[in-house]
């Protein structure tokens, strides 16, 4: 057995049995460029030793210490991938057949190669027990390091809850809200959130046809987890993906690793509409789950899906006149405002506003200090900009939730990370069949890369 089959074996051996067998799902899938994925009756009873084998059969060496690379960080062991670098670097570094090819073709080299003889001859000239450090340095004075990933390990993965409001009793000027049960989870495909993150792995949760206060009460609720019957008494059920529908809850849930919530409701551009026809300001979606009030979210990805109307009623008929008067006015003014800048190229502002006295600098300096952790880790995803309708089909469901599950369905076995499957989710929704005008908004704070694995 060669140096580079016992580095592949000791990783694998370091793989718990179910990570070897995420590891293994993936080299029989065709998701790395370039290498083409193992049929599965060579891995179907493959231990660690087999699968070494296999992948260097049909990769060669190098080509299974990369496959192997790319592996490990998609299944979030960052730590083994780093491990395995660092000894396949050592390996070369002691490799007299290497040293020797590079003299011999030293003008075949890339700038990557340049960097890789520099920093091989540093460490020629340290003690080994420094050569991790500078190799730490040096990736990331040279900004080599990958984006860092959030880990996503836990079982269940987070949870996943769900407002759906339907029915707007006694609202005059508000419709029933007629396939939005289709988005939630009844569905005969996985274009349902329920089944969706069922399958991903979440404990996926619902709460149906809630007031606006009602609203902010089941929030602060799932921000503490602390109170079953608080739970009970909002009428929050679970998915039971066995039996395909939405049950009452009956026991205990945790947060895991990423929190998901799903807002399935009429809106307008301050916020989202309770059953009563009250507005919930968009914002206070989010304020209950910051590390100040949910610490065990903190610098967890907390991520919500919007799918509502950003625009008044009253702005929307305005629209169309508010448009034709706009045209208008460009034309008339067109000239004026070239004349305006010309004036105005010789002038300058006055107001520089208000001074700020030494007293008051001296009070502000005593005020607390801001956490970046409270803004931290959040993304917001909504059907549509401001100002505009988002659209639902009362018999398929609305083209944004419909098409997020599709990105995601497609994405997340593949290994992409979630702003990558938000932004086809954009592109899908701007370029639909319907012809329908609408484009959705990412709004991300994530710091790290969320890559969402299969459950296994």
């Amino acid at each position: 057995m060669d140096s580079v089959h016992l580095l592949l074996l000791n990783t694998l051996e370091d793989l718990a049995n179910d990570d070897l067998k995420r590891f293994q799902w993936f080299l029989k899938q065709d998701m790395v460029h370039g290498f083409p994925p193992i049929p599965r009756s060579r891995l179907e009873k493959a231990d660690r030793l087999d699968t070494v084998d296999v992948m260097v059969t049909t990769y060669d060496r190098d080509g299974a210490v990369k496959i192997t690379l790319e592996i490990l960080k998609r299944i979030s062991q960052n730590y083994l991938a780093e491990q395995l670098e660092n000894e396949i670097f050592q390996k070369h570094r002691s490799d007299p057949e290497a040293e020797a090819a590079i003299e011999d073709n030293p003008g075949k080299l890339d700038d990557k190669q340049d960097i890789e003889i520099e920093v091989l001859q540093l460490l020629k000239r340290c003690q080994p027990e420094d050569a991790l450090r500078i190799i730490k340095k040096v990736k990331r004075d040279l900004n080599l390091d990958e984006v860092r990933k959030y880990g996503v390990t836990s079982k269940p993965r987070g949870l996943c809850l769900i407002l759906n409001n339907v029915e707007f009793k006694d609202i005059k000027h508000i419709d029933d809200r007629n396939g939005s049960n289709i988005d939630a989870g009844i569905s005969t495909t996985m274009k349902a959130l329920a089944r969706l993150f069922s399958w991903l792995g979440f404990c996926v949760v619902m709460c149906k046809d809630k007031k606006k206060k009602e609203m902010e009460e089941v929030l602060n609720i799932f921000s503490k987890l602390n109170q079953f019957p608080e739970l009970q008494q909002c009428g929050v059920m679970e998915w039971a993906g066995e039996r395909r529908k939405f049950i009452d809850l009956d026991g205990r849930i945790q947060h895991g690793d990423v929190f998901i919530c799903c807002v399935l409701s009429h809106g307008v551009d301050r916020g989202i509409y309770g059953t009563d026809g009250q507005v919930l300001p968009t914002n206070d979606l989010l304020l209950p789950f910051t590390p100040s009030n949910c610490p065990d979210l903190k610098e967890k990805p907390k991520l919500f899906f919007i799918q509502a109307c950003r625009i008044d009623p009253e702005q929307n008929n305005m629209r169309q006149e508010e448009a034709q008067q706009l045209r208008q006015l460009e034309i008339e003014n067109k000239k004026a405002i070239a004349e305006m800048k010309a004036r105005n190229k010789s002038l300058q502002p006055d107001s520089v506003g208000p001074r700020i006295s030494s007293k008051e600098v001296q009070e502000a300096s005593r005020e607390p200090l801001y956490s970046i952790d409270n803004d931290a880790d959040f993304l917001m995803a909504m059907a549509t900009v401001d100002k505009r309708k988002a659209y639902r089909d009362p018999e398929k469901g609305s083209l944004f939730i419909q098409s997020l599950c599709l990105q995601l369905t497609q994405g997340c076995p593949r290994g992409d990370d979630i702003l990558g499957i938000l932004t086809r989710v954009n592109n899908e929704v701007s370029n639909n069949k319907e012809k329908t005008p609408q484009m959705p908004e990412v709004k991300s704070r994530l710091r790290s890369l969320l890559v969402i694995p299969l459950p296994v």
